[in-house]
């Protein structure tokens, strides 16, 4: 899956500590951008999710916790099942196997 990319929009120029802490908490690319300096008429930057303080032109565009983490679940829960379904199948081939070699009896 290719990296996605999140614009996390705070208040100021800089990021608090606790801003900085859930940016590196969060999976893919993620960009700091100043929510103050967006304008209405201005081009919208190109992202796959927005997080924080998002400015009403980016309102359209997928909220990092709110959609990533519904599609990580999704993926968490196919593959636990592929596991689970992997396993019996395992065991019913291992069972079937017959070794190269007997030692004599």
């Amino acid at each position: 899956m290719p990296q996605t990319k999140t614009l996390f929009f705070i208040n100021d120029t800089t990021a608090t500590k606790s801003e900085i802490e859930k940016r590196n908490s969060m999976e893919g690319k993620v960009c700091f951008r100043n929510a103050n300096f967006i304008v209405a008429d201005c081009a919208i930057e190109k992202c796959d999710f927005v997080y924080g303080a998002v400015p009403e032109t980016y309102k359209e565009i997928p909220v990092y916790g709110v959609i990533y983490e519904a599609e990580n679940d999704q993926k968490r829960n196919a593959e636990e099942n592929g596991k689970a379904e992997a396993s019996p199948k395992k065991q019913a081939k291992a069972e079937k196997v017959k070794p190269v070699w007997t030692p004599n009896a």
